[in-house]
């Protein structure tokens, strides 16, 4: 009987397929569920004012997409509700009755769904004024969205975007590893997490790694794991024990150096020539590593040929 009774379910709406197929996280799913919308005809209600008020919560991306998904599931044909009414109950006259099914039964009611399709439905139309005040409300409200959206992304300087995607590919990456969802984190991820990088990083690499977690947390709207964490914090000060809070200082780079470099260049070399002018520069205008080479990025900060000015009394670098 069960198996027979599947068979009136293969044809009705899925909201976790729907969902997927228009790009909408678990979470708007979820939501969808959590709020009584889980049937093609209860998500046609939804309109642009309805999702900025009833999910609220989810991410202005999201909202987008669930608006443009619901548009697109108004345009598509549907089946009318008495249509889907009778023939279930054509099936389920049936399965009460102990008969089994053949397949020109099954045939016969995806005939009656089919023409029951093709019946226009009646609708009570809105009013001109009403159609037009929806639909500048609703640009409007889209239009905010999209620069909710911009003004969120550009937050971070390129520098930091680029600290932050690092950070947080390793911790997704752990996460994976070990078979386990990055967001929400468990207390238990976590302190994995710091336990795996105390392995090769020191004291405030890992901070820096962690803050991570706080970051995608609060982006995602879910709360902050580390705050008031005595586990975290009880595990970071072992760590800070444990390796110590100083941070290696590298070694200078002395004339003796540069002295062994010159003997190894071929100054009839143009590139010997480049590599022991850049050296030079770098050394007597105690500069940053950051400041003789790039990374092909818009913030680089390398002195260029241009940025070098040559006077009587010496040479200037305008960077």
């Amino acid at each position: 009987m069960q198996s027979r009774r599947a068979l009136l379910n293969m044809a009705r709406f899925s909201l976790h397929d729907w969902g997927l197929s228009n790009e909408l996280s678990e979470e708007t799913i979820n939501a969808l569920r959590e709020n009584g919308f889980t049937s093609k005809r209860a998500i046609c209600t939804l309109n642009s004012k309805k999702v900025e008020r009833l999910f609220s919560s989810l991410q202005p991306a999201q909202r987008l997409l669930l608006q443009e998904a619901v548009q697109e599931l108004k345009d598509t044909p549907t089946i009318p509700h008495n249509a889907e009414a009778t023939t279930t109950g054509n099936l389920q006259q049936k399965l009460d009755s102990g008969d089994s099914l053949s397949i020109a039964d099954i045939m016969s009611i995806m005939g009656e769904a089919l023409k029951a399709s093709e019946k226009p439905t009646t609708a009570t139309p809105k009013s001109s004024y009403e159609n037009t005040e929806d639909k500048q409300l609703d640009g409007f409200a889209e239009q905010l969205d999209r620069e909710v959206a911009l003004l969120i992304e550009q937050r971070w300087a390129p520098a930091t975007k680029r600290t932050n995607a690092s950070h947080e590919r390793s911790f997704v990456s752990f996460c994976e590893r070990i078979g386990v969802p990055s967001v929400p984190a468990s207390n238990n991820t976590i302190a994995r997490y710091v336990a795996f990088l105390a392995r090769d990083k020191s004291f405030k690499t890992v901070q820096q790694y962690v803050n991570i977690i706080r970051i995608l947390h609060l982006d995602k709207e879910y709360p902050n794991p580390l705050n008031s964490n005595w586990t975290i914090t009880s595990l970071l000060k072992g760590v800070k024990r444990s390796k110590g809070d100083t941070t290696a200082s590298k070694l200078p780079l002395l004339p003796a150096h540069l002295l062994k470099i010159h003997s190894t260049l071929n100054f009839s070399q143009p590139q010997d020539c480049r590599f022991w002018a850049a050296l030079l520069t770098g050394f007597f205008g105690l500069l940053r590593v950051s400041n003789l080479t790039c990374t092909g990025q818009e913030d680089c900060k390398s002195i260029r040929r241009c940025d070098v000015r040559f006077h009587k009394s010496g040479t200037v670098i305008e960077n």
